[in-house]
This record gives C-alpha cells, sequence and structure tokens, in this order.
C-alpha cells in the first residue's frame, strides 16, 4: 500500500493548487469592485471640479463679451467648433479688449472678443454637456468592462469549484478513504471488536507499520462535499474544521525516539495512549523480538500499564522496577549490555543492520523503553544511563518514549543530543495535543488508546510462550 502521507500530500497539493487559483480569481474580484468603488467617486469629483471650471470660464467669457458689445453695430456672428486641441484664453480676450476704441461705433477688437467669446462658450457647453454624462455613466454603473472582467472570475471560480468537487467524489480521494479507515482498525484497539483474541503474530509480522495515534490534517474541500467525505472516512472527516484523522505511521522495523510533555491532569488519557502503542507493538512482533521496559520512578507500580498489567513478566513487557534501587539496577543492565553488543555487531553500523544481514533466528532482540517523569524524577546516576541510552539509541536497537509531566508545555531533557533532533514531539496541554517532528510545526494530535481489557485467551496465550534466553546474534 502507498504510504498514507504520500497519498494524503498528493491529494492536498491537487486541492491547494485549486484552493491558490480560487483565491487568486476571488482577488481579482475584489481589486475590481475596489477599483471600481474607490476611483468612481474620485473621478466624479474631478469631472464636478472640471464643470465647476468651466461655469467659472463662461462667466467670466460673458462679461468679456458684453462688455465688447457696446462697441458693435451688429452683434450677430457666425460660429465655428473647435479644432483639436484648443485651449480658452482668457488674457487674449482680456488683452482685445484693452485695445478697443472708446469712439468706436464698430471695433475691430470687439468683433475679435465677439467671435471668439461665442466659440469659446460654444466649445465649453459642449465639453460640460460631455462631463455631465460622464458623471451619470459613472453613477448608473453601466462600466462594461468592469462587468465583463466580474463575469470572467465568477466563472473561473465556478468551474474550479466544480474540478473540487470531482476530485472530491472521484477514486482517488475514495481509495485514499478506504485505506485511512483501514489503517486506523489496524493500529486503534479501542472498542472491544477490535482487540486481539489470540496472540498469533504470524498473522500480523508482514505488516510494516505502528502507530501511536492521528495527526488531524486539512483536506479543506467545499461545504457541499463535508457531508460526503464524512460518509466516506466513516466519522474521521471533521465537517467543521475540514481535517481529518491520518495514522502517524511508523516504520515497525525502525528505532523511533519520543518525548512527551504531559499536562499532570492528563495522566490516564496518555497511559492509555501508551498501553495501545505497546499492545500494537506486541502484536505485530514475534515473541522474544523485543523486550519492553517500562520504569516509572513517579508511581513506582504498574498502574501506567493499565490493561497491559496482566502481560508484566512475560516475554512481552518486562518486569517493571519498584523502588529507585531497581530502576538503577534496571538502567544499569541495558547500559551494560552495549560491549557485549558491539562484540556482536562488529563492523555493523546497528542492531538493525546486523539483522537485516545475519542468519535467521540469530537476530539481536530490539529493545523499547518508556521513562515516565524524565528527567525530574531520576536519581543523578540514572539520567547518565538514560542519557547513554538516548545518545546511542539507534546503534543498539532502542526506541525510547520520554515523558515529563510540565504544566507549562513541551520541555525537551534532551537539547543537542542527536535523537532530539530526530524525536517526534507529542505536547498535551490543558486543551489540546499536538505532536511534530523536531524541524517541522507542530499539529493537533489524538492518540489511539486502550480502554478495554483484552480477552483472556490473549492473556493466556501470551503466557504460555516462554523464551528463557533469547538468542542474541552469532
Amino acid at each position: 500500500m502507498q504510504p498514507l502521507l504520500e497519498q494524503y500530500n498528493n491529494i492536498y497539493q491537487k486541492i491547494k493548487i485549486t484552493r491558490d487559483r480560487i483565491n487568486d480569481a476571488e482577488s481579482a474580484i475584489t481589486g475590481i469592485k475596489n477599483r471600481h468603488e474607490v476611483n468612481v467617486p474620485a473621478r466624479i469629483t474631478r469631472l464636478q471640479e472640471q464643470i465647476e471650471k468651466i461655469d467659472d470660464y463662461m462667466l467670466k467669457i460673458n462679461r468679456i463679451r458684453k462688455e465688447a458689445e457696446k462697441y458693435l453695430t451688429s452683434k450677430n456672428v457666425q460660429t465655428v467648433e473647435a479644432p483639436p486641441g484648443y485651449r480658452v484664453n482668457l488674457n487674449r480676450l482680456r488683452g482685445w479688449a484693452m485695445m478697443i476704441n472708446p469712439q468706436s461705433t464698430d471695433d475691430p477688437y470687439a468683433q475679435r472678443i465677439n467671435f471668439v467669446a461665442k466659440c469659446d462658450e460654444l466649445f465649453l457647453s459642449k465639453k460640460k454637456r460631455e462631463f455631465a454624462e460622464r458623471i451619470q455613466n459613472l453613477k448608473s454603473g453601466n462600466t462594461e468592462e468592469m462587468n465583463k472582467n466580474l463575469k470572467e472570475n465568477q466563472d473561473k471560480i465556478a468551474a474550479l469549484k466544480e474540478e473540487l468537487a470531482r476530485l472530491a467524489a472521484g477514486d482517488e480521494v475514495a481509495v485514499f478513504a478506504d485505506n485511512v479507515k483501514r489503517a486506523s482498525r489496524e493500529f486503534c484497539y479501542e472498542s472491544a471488536a477490535a482487540l486481539p483474541k489470540v496472540y498469533t503474530p504470524e498473522r500480523q509480522c508482514d505488516q510494516e507499520y505502528i502507530s501511536p495515534g492521528a495527526f488531524s490534517l486539512p483536506l479543506e474541500f467545499d461545504k457541499e462535499q463535508h457531508r460526503l467525505l464524512s460518509t466516506m472516512f466513516g466519522g474521521l472527516y471533521n465537517e467543521t474544521n475540514s481535517h481529518i484523522l491520518l495514522p502517524f505511521m511508523l516504520e515497525k522495523g525502525k528505532e523511533f525516539a519520543t518525548i512527551v510533555s504531559c499536562f499532570p491532569p492528563r495522566t490516564k488519557e496518555l497511559d492509555q495512549g501508551l498501553q495501545n502503542l505497546l499492545l500494537d507493538i506486541i502484536n505485530k512482533n514475534s515473541a522474544g523480538s523485543h523486550k519492553i521496559y517500562v520504569i516509572d520512578p513517579v508511581r513506582f507500580n504498574s498502574a501506567s500499564l493499565g490493561f497491559l498489567q496482566q502481560l508484566e513478566n512475560t516475554f512481552a513487557i518486562e518486569q517493571l522496577p519498584r523502588s529507585p534501587q531497581q530502576v538503577s539496577a534496571t538502567l544499569e543492565q541495558i547500559v551494560a549490555s552495549f560491549p557485549a553488543l558491539d562484540d556482536i555487531l562488529g563492523p555493523q553500523d546497528s542492531v538493525n543492520e546486523y539483522n537485516e544481514k545475519c542468519a535467521p533466528g540469530k537476530e539481536i532482540p530490539k529493545t523499547i523503553i518508556v521513562l515516565h517523569g524524565y528527567p525530574n524524577s531520576f536519581e543523578s546516576r540514572d539520567r547518565e544511563y538514560v542519557q547513554r541510552i538516548m545518545a546511542n539509541y539507534e546503534r543498539y536497537g532502542i526506541s525510547f518514549i520520554s515523558i515529563s509531566y510540565d504544566a507549562d508545555g513541551n520541555k525537551n531533557p534532551i537539547k543537542g543530543d542527536y535523537a532530539a533532533h530526530n524525536a517526534i514531539y507529542i505536547n498535551m496541554m490543558p486543551k489540546e495535543t499536538t505532536a511534530g517532528l523536531a524541524h517541522e510545526a507542530a499539529v493537533e494530535f489524538t492518540w489511539y488508546m486502550l480502554k478495554n481489557e483484552l480477552p483472556a485467551a490473549y492473556i493466556n496465550s501470551i503466557k504460555e510462550i516462554k523464551i528463557e534466553n533469547p538468542v542474541k546474534g552469532k
């Protein structure tokens, strides 16, 4: 099966490209409307100012013409249209007015003023009508180009939304939805029906992934598709925020480092999440292939195991330390095994690399360590052991979950270490949980939780298997 995250990314990119094009078209519409709303009033104002100037010019021209008429015997004159680029020149009229002979009854300068002034009045009247018509057109909103541009972008948005609808109802999303539901059933043991009936790892060993829970990731289709998507994803699609719950899949054969910060009142939720993860690891690996250590110097009991308590002190889960001395002894035992592992590994860089090349049945068991209350609940010497384990976790085939109980957010207990740069960070705050890698932004996260007792047949099938001396290489 194509990894779920790759399937998600393919669909997400198609949605994003389409959404970006929709946003561009919507921005274009907003821009067109804004330009119209802002520019039209400004243009009307400018035209009104021009009309006021025309009225002022016509008043002044009329006064000069009326004064010149006193020195004319005939006031009739033929007017002509102004040529292109014509400009009214009041100074010229005033100059001619000063050159009129007061004793004349038909002065030539008065004739000039009368002819030019009437031509000016005709020119200005035409301009005034033209500007008035422009104002009326702008007020009525009959802007053909604007309406054309708006329609083009509206049609583009409709076509893009139809493209999103076809994607939501298409085979790619349908196959993805089926895979997400199948994976969620594979990793989550929350319901009684999902619990394994008997330990049969040979049926599970071909499964390549384990998962602590699910990320909440955006799948932003239009509201019209939300009901369809909710049906397709079987409730894993949130119609309110357009997000899906996508299993956070870890490769079963690779070591992982997880750093958890838990708001203390949410400890039970954390315990149930870890129980589900440990059950997933146990159920998908053969007996003796893994050792699970749960170290809890906060409570010094097996309360954190919850419904897995009956698996303690079997091949599935090692005996939990119940005193500071036992915590130290357990960590010392793990670190003390490193020199012997170095001898077995030889030129190989890690347990994982060794197991891939060794003969069948000679694999070195992997190790899972859960550290409750690290670092504050650990003694100084024990913290040194843990730091050494964390610094070498990949080489010696160790996966670890470090848990601090903080009320003020995620604190990194292993700053600067290689593990810190490759770890998964889960932050359980009072009202939300987020998760992410060190170099990525955290997103909303939901634990898969174990909430029901394991079937007696499953517990008995675990207890019946005895592995006294698991093979360690060679």
